[in-house]
Order: C-alpha cells, then sequence, then structure tokens
C-alpha cells in the first residue's frame, strides 16, 4: 500500500483550486457545475482520499474512486479546460487499487468519463484525443511506478532473507567452532591426561599384583621394587596434572620431537619393559609445531596400542622423510594382525578414540595411515603402523585462536 503525504492532499486540492480558477477564467458564462465538481473533488480527497488509500481495495477506496472519476467526468462537461485535473485524479486512482488489473479498470473508466465530458460540450474528436493521451500516460507511468514498487519489495524480501540465511550461517559456524574445540578437546585430553592416568592406574596394578603374589609366598614386601612403583606413580601424577594446566591455560612448553619421542620410549619401556628403539634418519628436521604436534600423538597412540594388543618384546621407532613427506613408522614384533591381515576389532574405526582419532588428525593435516604387517624386526610377524604427513601442509592440531598442545610424551592410552 502505499501511503499519502500531507503534501500529495495539498497538492490534490491546490490542483483543483488551480484548474477551476482556470475554467472560469476562460470559459464563458462562468462554468458553476465545473467549479463545482472541483471543489467536491477537493472536499471528497480530503475527508476520504488518506482514508480509502490506507484501506486500499475497500468499498471505501472503490466508493472514492468512483466519486474522483464522476468529479472529473462533470468538470469536463462544464468546461473542458477541467481535464487538466487528471494529472492529480489518475495517481489517486492508482493509490486505492489493489492490482494493476483493478487500476487498468478505474483508468478505463477515467477515460471513459473524460471523452463523455469533454465531448457533451465540445468537439469528441478533441475529446477522445485528450482521453486517450492522458490514460496512456497513466498507464505507463502507473505501470513503471508498480514494477519499481514491486522490485523494491522483493529487494527488501531478499535481503531480510539474506540477512536470515547469514545469521543461520553464523550461527552453524559457531556450533562447528564450538564442536571443533570440543573434540580437539576430547583428543587432548585422551593423547595426554588420559594416557598418564591409564599408565599411573597399571603401575598401581602392578604393585598390587606384586605386592599379593609375595604376601601369598610369604615373602616380605620388597621395598626397592615398591619405592620404584611408587616413583612411576608420582612422575605420572605429576606429568598429569601438568598436562591439565596446559590444556587449560593453552600453553605450550616445546621441546623438538625427537628428543618429545625420545623421552616417550624412554617412559614406555619403563613402564612396560619393552624394549623401545628410534631412530631419526630425516635430512630435513624443520617442522612446523603443529606437525610436531600430529606426529608425536600418532607415536603415543601407537605404543599404546602396542601395550594393549601386540604383547611384543621390542618396538622400532623410525622418523624418516621423503621429497614430499615426514614419515614416521612404529613397529613392533608382537603378535600381528588377524588372519586376514585386519586391524583387531579393539583397534578398528568406531571403537573408542584411538585410531579412530589418529586418522581424523591425519586427515585433518593431509597426511595418511598405513596398518600392515612388520617388516623383519624380529622373527615374529609383528604389526607396523606408518603415519605420513605432507611437508607443505600445516596441520590445524587446534582451532582457530587456540595455541597448540605441549608436546609432552605419554605411554598410554585409552581406548
Amino acid at each position: 500500500m502505499l501511503l499519502i503525504s500531507r503534501w500529495w492532499d495539498a497538492g490534490v486540492v491546490a490542483a483543483a483550486v488551480l484548474v477551476a480558477a482556470l475554467a472560469v477564467a476562460t470559459t464563458e458564462p462562468t462554468p458553476w457545475v465545473t467549479v463545482t465538481a472541483l471543489a467536491a473533488l477537493a472536499v471528497a480527497h480530503v475527508l476520504l482520499g488518506r482514508r480509502a488509500v490506507r484501506a486500499e481495495g475497500t468499498a471505501l477506496a472503490y466508493g472514492y474512486a468512483a466519486i474522483v472519476v464522476a468529479c472529473v467526468g462533470v468538470a469536463c462537461a462544464g468546461a473542458p479546460i477541467a481535464a487538466m485535473v487528471q494529472m492529480v485524479a489518475y495517481p489517486v486512482i492508482w493509490m486505492v487499487s489493489p492490482t494493476v488489473r483493478v487500476a487498468l479498470g478505474w483508468n478505463a473508466a477515467m477515460a471513459l468519463a473524460v471523452l463523455v465530458g469533454t465531448g457533451w460540450t465540445g468537439d469528441w474528436t478533441d475529446g477522445l484525443l485528450t482521453a486517450l493521451l492522458s490514460c496512456a500516460m497513466s498507464v505507463m507511468v502507473g505501470l513503471w511506478i508498480t514494477r519499481m514498487a514491486t522490485y523494491g519489495a522483493e529487494r527488501d524480501a531478499l535481503i531480510a532473507e539474506l540477512r536470515a540465511t547469514q545469521d543461520s550461517v553464523a550461527a552453524l559456524e559457531r556450533q562447528a567452532g564450538q564442536d571443533a574445540e570440543r573434540e580437539r578437546v576430547s583428543r587432548e585430553i585422551h593423547d595426554t591426561i588420559a594416557q598418564s592416568l591409564t599408565g599411573l592406574v597399571m603401575v598401581a596394578q602392578r604393585a598390587q599384583r606384586e605386592a599379593a603374589l609375595r604376601e601369598a609366598g610369604g615373602e616380605a614386601p620388597d621395598a626397592a621394587r615398591g619405592a620404584e612403583n611408587l616413583a612411576v606413580i608420582a612422575e605420572l601424577a605429576t606429568d598429569a596434572l601438568g598436562e591439565a594446566r596446559a590444556l587449560v591455560a593453552g600453553y605450550s612448553r616445546g621441546g623438538a620431537l625427537t628428543e618429545s619421542l625420545a623421552r616417550l620410549a624412554e617412559g614406555f619401556e619403563r613402564e612396560t619393559g619393552v624394549r623401545v628403539t628410534l631412530t631419526d634418519e630425516r635430512a630435513d628436521r624443520s617442522l612446523s609445531r603443529e606437525q610436531e604436534v600430529v606426529l608425536l600423538r600418532c607415536a603415543q597412540e601407537s605404543l599404546a596400542n602396542v601395550r594393549k594388543h601386540a604383547r611384543a618384546s621390542h618396538v622400532l621407532v623410525r622418523l624418516t622423510d621423503t621429497p614430499a613427506a615426514t614419515v614416521l613408522t612404529v613397529t613392533d614384533d608382537g603378535v600381528g594382525l588377524g588372519p586376514d591381515g585386519a586391524v583387531p576389532s579393539s583397534c578398528a574405526p568406531g571403537e573408542g578414540r584411538g585410531l579412530p582419532g589418529m586418522r581424523q588428525r591425519l586427515a585433518l593435516a593431509g597426511g595418511t595411515l598405513e596398518i600392515g604387517a612388520g617388516d623383519g624386526v624380529s622373527p615374529r610377524e609383528g604389526t607396523r603402523v606408518r603415519v605420513s604427513l605432507p611437508h607443505a601442509v600445516v596441520a590445524p592440531a587446534e582451532a582457530p585462536g587456540v595455541a597448540a598442545p605441549p608436546v609432552e610424551p605419554r605411554a598410554e592410552a585409552v581406548r
């Protein structure tokens, strides 16, 4: 609905008064019929015009349009010059019409009224020309304005829809960011704190079993062995506390990958008794902090799987490089894969957060994970885990705006 302003009200009244004055000045005798009709038009507009425009398509609007058409026709019958009032009458018709079809109908009625009025006192030919030209101009201008109004409404609707879509996308991005951060924290807890706590539990359980066996055999407790177990428990608990604080603070303590892997191997040997050999054969050891985190976490997970599933006596951890990637290989001399070469069910994707978490971390970094038979560490077949991480890819080990987690080795994993 088009809103009418006070300036438009004043313009309609002024146009009626001006045309009436011109009719009086140019017509003899004084065309009182024209003056009366134009006065009625002005009064009708003042009393009904604003309400009719706001109530377009109603009986009030149609009644007002009929009054306008009648007043214009009567005014033209009194003085043909009164046809000039069409310059405000046609816009009024468009304003009160709810559709283009209705507006065209009222335009035809207005043209007929002007034709009859001007032909009543003058030349029908002149009246026809005036009516047709005025109606054609009204239709062209009215359709153009209507199209612009429709375009504006559609544009406003599209803008509103776009804003709603942007708000929805922003909400989804926030949710995705929250989910990614939860996933990152979950991986870091699994790869750090959970492994420390698992190692702590296993050392404590080992100490309990040893104490129970000695008690059952009537032997005195082994103070040295007990002190060793307590020292390992204290170290693991201290590490878990430090990892928790570092995770909360987003603090990165640093440490090269080789040194971190060495500490990881040392802790694994001490806690499990399984010998670990670490070799670094890389020509280029320049890795980003995020890439080091990815490789270290993969080594942690691989050793955790050795402990849980392999029953191995020796593990070889190798760092090598190719022209395109850095390669981490963890090979054990344990029981190996299943008869059909399948990964044990407890290690398969979908079981826990171990290998699935490793695969997801590598996928985010553009790396690959291969699991197969060992490569001759011992006469037993064993298992080999091969991680390849492209040189050019900076692994997104954490969500944007979050510091990299500390590169600190842990020898245990929770499935």
